[in-house]
Order: structure tokens, then C-alpha cells, then sequence
């Protein structure tokens, strides 16, 4: 972002937009950008190295630092202001829907993490 401003400083024909990748036209548009005007674009549509070894992102369980785990810190709630407010079923759901996990404990792995979440946050043990 830094670099982009810097760039942004130093020519007038480049210019950032913090929007996700389908709202283009819309922030084109909006930008007074006229179709047929754009010569190129760069996208920003990844992951760096320097974010997941942010410690204040969350990423890497094992450094210390809070439980963040979003890509734009902007938006949305981090890791921690989830898990805090998440209801037992609805983690138990998403952890069975969207986790990697294969039932090793005879289909109650899910459960058992979303158990062991719980009880954590109950005793303020959360990161």
C-alpha cells in the first residue's frame, strides 16, 4: 500500500481503489474513467509472505499475537470477536462443513474442536 501511495504521488495516471475485484466498473465509473481508457491494470488478488508472518494477523499458530485471521482488517470481525459470540452449533457447522478434519474420532472430531473452543472461551482462554 505504501509503494502504491508513493507511486500514486508521483504520477497522476496511476491511481489505488480498495475494492474487491468485482465492483471494478462501479469504482471505474465512479472514478470518472471513461471505457476503452485503461491501458492496464494491477491487481492485488493474493497473499504475501509479510501477512501471514504479521503476528497482529493470526496466521501462524505458532507466534504469538491475536487471533485476527482476516485478509482485510477493514472489514468484517476478526477470529477472536467470532469465536467469542459464535454459537456451539453453528461452530460444530462450519467446522464439519468447511474444516479439513476426516471424523478420526468416529465423526465427532468436529464436536470435540467445537467443544474445546467453547470451554476455552468460557474460562476467558481464548487468544
Amino acid at each position: 500500500v505504501k509503494a502504491g501511495e508513493a507511486l500514486a504521488a508521483e504520477d497522476s495516471r496511476f491511481a489505488m481503489h480498495h475494492s474487491p475485484f468485482s465492483s471494478m466498473k462501479e469504482v471505474l465509473r465512479g472514478a470518472g474513467v471513461k471505457p476503452g481508457s485503461v491501458a492496464a491494470v494491477l491487481l492485488d488478488v493474493g497473499i504475501s509472505s509479510p501477512q501471514f508472518n504479521d503476528t497482529s494477523r493470526g496466521f501462524r499458530p505458532e507466534a504469538d499475537g491475536p487471533l485476527d485471521l482476516r485478509f482485510d482488517t477493514s472489514k468484517g470481525v476478526s477470529g477472536y470477536e467470532f469465536l467469542c459470540s459464535v454459537p456451539r452449533d453453528e461452530l460444530v457447522r462450519i467446522i464439519d462443513d468447511f474444516g479439513e478434519e476426516t471424523g478420526g474420532f468416529g465423526g465427532a472430531a468436529p464436536r470435540r474442536i467445537a467443544d474445546a473452543i467453547c470451554l476455552a472461551r468460557a474460562r476467558g482462554e481464548l487468544p
